[in-house]
């Protein structure tokens, strides 16, 4: 569960909205138009560069 390892989530009006968004069925790009606005300042190259979970999933397949 992501929640356990990201802490807290975010409470902003932006991720408010998102949310009222949703559960009144908004269309899905508007949804996702929403939460790439919600996340524009902490959604940053250096900080991806640091995700654990980032890194894991791009990491390169060992061959065998």
């Amino acid at each position: 569960m992501g929640h356990t390892r990201i802490g807290r989530l975010h409470r902003s009006k932006k991720w408010k909205d998102v949310v009222k968004a949703f559960c009144l069925n908004a269309d899905f790009a508007q949804i996702a138009s929403m939460v790439l606005d919600a996340a524009d300042k902490d959604f940053t190259r250096e900080r991806l560069f640091q995700d654990a979970s980032y890194l894991k999933a791009v990491e390169p397949k060992k061959s065998s």
